[in-house]
């Protein structure tokens, strides 16, 4: 079963005018998934990502450097290191950008 199995990896931009904590709430809510937390990058600029994880998914949210009203959504299945590894990886990104625009009713911008 282990060749059998795949990961999921999501990432897309989103236009949003609020900050980061305003983003993650709007998207917790709209997604129906646990609320966000929040720390700082381990490299510089140290700047402010939101966290969650939610049904196997890692999710990522963080401002795109030179503009504020700009973010990267990013979403990987835990764990998926040996997916990685041997290229058994989906990207559902254009599916995921479609959905969060229409469930939350934002512009999601496909990479």
């Amino acid at each position: 079963m282990e060749n059998n199995k795949y990961g999921v990896k999501v990432e897309f931009k989103i236009k949003y005018e609020g900050n980061l904590e305003e983003l993650g709430l709007k998207l917790s809510k709209g997604l129906s998934i646990p609320e966000f937390w929040y720390d700082t990058m381990e490299e510089p600029p140290h700047n402010l990502i939101g966290f969650c994880e939610v049904f196997g998914f890692e999710i990522e949210i963080k401002n795109e450097k030179n503009d504020p009203s700009t973010y990267l959504f990013t979403a990987m299945t835990t764990d998926s290191f040996d997916e990685i590894a041997n290229g058994r990886m989906h990207d559902i990104s254009a599916w995921f950008a479609s959905y969060i625009s229409f469930v939350c009713k934002l512009e999601a911008i496909i990479l």
